[in-house]
């Protein structure tokens, strides 16, 4: 449930669980969503879990420390963590499978040889966005010193840069490549490599890692090429950013506390509450996605929605295949963020995928709905997501 930004679930059993070895998973899961480290690394050192000997839980206990570390940056750590459960039989673990632990480790292990990405100076500068031809927000960066337009894409788990731009910036590449979930769900592959220095809106990184793809895997469908992505590590080294509807991405100063944890982390992946008809339901926030889509397991959640959906399309993915499923249009669909509310033309809802209803993510929160508010923010210190009024636009 935490691993698709649902943690209600979890709190509540923590409450009333008599096992040990559960309870100490659970306060690791839920610390992850939080990105407290710290906490995750107290809970799974908990007596109860060292001296498990149920593969099970050896398994969730392995899977909770490869995600949380690599979110935090720490790649050795991951692929230890990664390592671990793979060492374990088959079937050990019901959540996680083999494919994804296996592509996790494949990109951990050549990052935990190279430095960790740090942050050399915070300068608050506010910085004009453009749209790419898909309408993406990109914003101004400078990458080993030379500069660029990049996608900010809340939803990469690294950032990405196009093999041609790769050798222009003369990135340091590893030795070793790995392997990356495509939309279609196959791996593909892509080499691995460091930027020694990125600047962006103010902020000094060094040694920020990427992943090398060839430039076809980054073309866009109505023309054009996507030179870089900057992911959720930039996005975590930077901490809170505010994306305005008039084209400005400025850093931020985190809100007080008393702010609603509305974001959550499950993996590397940052999901929002949104409510959908009065539904509310965690969706994962991408930035880097044009659409914002319902899917298989929100229909399974709560069924009645499909009495909303009048047509029925087939859905194309970036790469111009066609995903083996089938999508139903909700028209006028209120959504509402953080008390806010907005009502968008239609909504995509998958209504087929049944392998993926029980386990899958609820849906992702995109650009057609975000840039409806006149900003919003992304507030990884006090894990927040704030919107503001509707836009005029």
């Amino acid at each position: 449930m935490a691993e698709r930004g649902e943690v209600a679930p979890l709190r509540s059993a923590l409450q009333t669980s008599k096992d040990p070895a559960a309870s100490a998973l659970m306060r690791a899961r839920l610390a992850a969503s939080q990105l407290d480290i710290g906490a995750v690394r107290a809970a799974l050192d908990d007596d109860a879990l060292a001296h498990s000997k149920d593969p099970a839980v050896q398994a969730m206990a392995a899977a909770i420390a490869a995600d949380a570390e690599f979110a935090a940056g720490d790649y050795q750590g991951a692929a230890n963590a990664a390592r671990q459960w793979l060492a374990l039989p088959a079937g050990s673990d019901p959540i996680h499978d083999a494919q994804g632990i296996k592509a996790l480790a494949s990109i951990a292990a050549p990052l935990a040889l190279a430095p960790l990405q740090t942050v050399l100076s915070r300068n608050r500068l506010r910085v004009a966005t453009s749209r790419n031809t898909v309408g993406l927000i990109q914003a101004p960066a400078t990458i080993n010193g030379t500069s660029l337009d990049a996608v900010m894409d809340s939803g990469a788990n690294l950032s990405v840069l196009s093999a041609s731009t790769a050798r222009d910036l003369k990135l340091r590449m590893l030795q070793e490549s790995g392997t990356i979930g495509s939309w279609t769900k196959d791996l593909i592959a892509a080499r691995i490599g460091v930027a020694d220095r990125v600047e962006l809106a103010g902020a000094v990184l060094q040694h920020v890692a990427f992943l090398v793809l060839d430039d076809a895997q980054l073309k866009l469908p109505k023309g054009g090429q996507i030179r870089a992505i900057l992911g959720f590590p930039v996005f975590r080294a930077l901490g809170c950013v505010v994306f305005s509807a008039d084209g400005w991405l400025d850093t931020c100063a985190p809100a007080g506390m008393e702010q609603a944890h509305n974001l959550r982390l499950g993996g590397s992946n940052l999901f929002v509450d949104v409510v959908v008809n009065g539904i509310e339901s965690p969706l994962r926030l991408d930035t880097g996605s044009t659409s914002t889509t319902l899917a298989a397991a929100f229909v399974n959640a709560h069924p009645s929605i499909l009495d909303h959906v009048t047509r029925t399309i087939s859905h194309e993915g970036s790469a111009g295949g066609t995903v083996n499923q089938q999508v139903g249009v909700l028209d006028s669909p209120v959504v509402s963020i953080a008390g806010n509310s907005i009502k968008l033309p239609n909504l995509d809802v998958a209504i087929s995928d049944a392998s993926r209803a029980q386990t899958g993510e609820y849906g992702t929160l995109g650009q057609d709905v975000l840039q409806r508010f006149d900003s919003y923010t992304l507030d990884l210190a006090t894990m927040s997501f704030r919107v503001g009024v509707m836009s005029k636009k």
